[in-house]
């Protein structure tokens, strides 16, 4: 099974929104994988600027120092991400 890059430089929101950390968004099969900075983690603002891409997964994800794991369609995305994707 091939492993995609999808975004080198994006931020994950964590599905409660209250924290937020730079890292790059793969893709495998129906799965996304995002390799986070956890030293990056930030609070992230109530409406991110128009060009950020941003990522969140849904409550269904798997996470351990650092790696995010979860299902592709479970995910919300920036316009600006969803537009990097595209490319």
């Amino acid at each position: 099974m091939n492993t995609q890059c999808m975004i080198t430089g994006c931020v994950l929101v964590h599905p409660d929104g209250d924290v937020a950390y730079n890292g790059d968004l793969f893709e495998q099969g129906d799965t996304y994988i995002c390799n986070t900075n956890e030293d990056s983690a930030f609070t992230p603002p109530e409406v991110f600027d128009k060009g950020v891409k941003w990522i969140r997964p849904d409550k269904d994800y798997w996470h351990r120092r650092g790696v995010w794991v979860w299902q592709v369609d479970n995910t919300y995305h920036s316009v600006a991400a969803l537009e990097y994707m595209k490319k």
